[in-house]
């Protein structure tokens, strides 16, 4: 019976697997990472909110909201952007503000890049280091490959980087070349900052951080 891909509490079940085996996805994996600046801008907006409100419930209160807020513009800009690529037309007008304002920065994107997709929102594993994901896109521009991650968040934190790298292995593994891996924020100012991974960072030594935190992620699960 196949599984197809589905993806159930962090884990893909893949066609290939025996039914009921699944693989951890690697944003669930790198949640064993500490992430020091989201908790940072989190402690600051609850601060803030209790300061204005002088109400410590409702500034914790404020803060899940927008949390789940910019969660949810996300992953509006998300959805809008794939099936643009399938071949949907999106309106940004009828959209929230911040939600209008990736779109424009994607859409700046486009002008600058004029990506040409080759696959969009496609699952990748490796059944060498037994883990999975979904990768926004792989695109064609100026005749070379790239791995591109969207993202909405305020910033490019680091284990964005680990992450991408861990999709371009799985990629390899899969027999599919990569040339180039890059992380576009669409920042809320309508315009994106384009980020290419391999520039800074030693791929071969993120990746064994990244086989790291697979064994350390395994190790947790056993002892739940």
């Amino acid at each position: 019976m196949k599984q197809n891909n589905d993806r159930r509490n962090g884990y893909y079940y893949l066609d290939h697997l025996p039914e009921g085996t699944g693989y951890p996805s690697v944003t669930t994996i790198l949640k064993i990472l500490a992430k020091p600046q989201l908790t940072y801008w989190i402690k600051q907006q609850t601060a803030r909110e209790a300061i204005r409100t002088l109400d410590e419930a409702k500034g914790i209160s404020f803060t899940d909201s927008i949390m789940k807020s910019a969660g949810d513009e996300g992953t509006i800009a998300h959805d809008l952007i794939e099936n643009y690529f399938r071949g949907n037309k999106y309106e940004i007008g009828n959209k929230p503000e911040k939600v209008q304002q990736y779109l424009l920065a994607f859409e700046e994107f486009l002008k600058t890049h004029n990506p040409k997709p080759i696959e969009v929102e496609v699952v990748v594993f490796s059944d060498s280091h037994k883990y999975a994901g979904k990768v926004d896109g792989i695109f064609e521009i100026a005749g070379e490959t790239w791995l591109i991650d969207w993202k909405t968040s305020n910033g490019i934190y680091k284990e964005a980087r680990i992450q991408i790298v861990a999709y371009k292995k799985a990629l390899e593994e899969m027999g599919k070349k990569v040339d180039k891996m890059a992380i576009v924020q669409l920042k809320n100012n309508g315009l994106p900052l384009v980020e290419m991974i391999g520039d800074k960072e030693d791929e071969v030594d993120v990746f064994e951080a990244f086989l790291s935190a697979v064994k350390l992620y395994n190790v947790l699960d056993k002892l739940k």
